[in-house]
């Protein structure tokens, strides 16, 4: 019988607004140009490691570790997740692809018995937020979502 698992995710976004004069005799111009908003991370900026925490659909928590690795749009490497409520870790390797700033990806656990992952996180600056989903697990449904800050 296989046994659940659990991941994590992030994201954020920003705006930029204009100001402008009301004085009659301008020193500077009656209107500024909005600044533009921030470019996204590059991609290659997935490359390192990221730590942070999770929430499954159960309402278990934990810790959740990501050491990744980019060649192009493709992202490679290893994960670990630890749960709060009980003295378990989960881990695996990751394998997926990077769209801009988002990455698709499935987790692998090393032990047979667990289910993999399939997890979606949007990635801005130095975090990236997801969600996940256990996929081959007969009729269980596991979800959950994901925090994580670049180490």
């Amino acid at each position: 019988m296989k046994r659940f698992p659990t991941a994590i995710v992030l994201s954020v976004g920003l705006a930029a607004g204009a100001c402008g004069s009301d004085s009659p005799i301008p020193l500077a111009p009656s209107a500024v140009t909005p600044a533009p908003s921030p470019a996204p991370a590059p991609a290659s900026g997935v490359s390192t490691h990221w730590s942070g925490t999770f929430t499954d659909s159960n309402s278990f928590h934990g810790t959740f570790e990501l050491r990744l690795s980019q060649s192009g749009d493709i992202v490679d490497g290893s994960w670990l997740q630890r749960w709060t409520e009980v003295t378990y870790a989960y881990w695996g390797k990751l394998s997926g692809s990077m769209s801009s700033t988002t990455l698709v990806a499935t987790l692998t656990p090393d032990d047979f018995m667990e289910c993999p992952v399939k997890a979606t996180a949007a990635i801005s600056g130095n975090r990236m937020t997801g969600t996940y989903t256990a996929v081959d697990c007969g009729e269980a449904t596991i979800s959950g979502s994901f925090e994580l800050e670049k180490q």
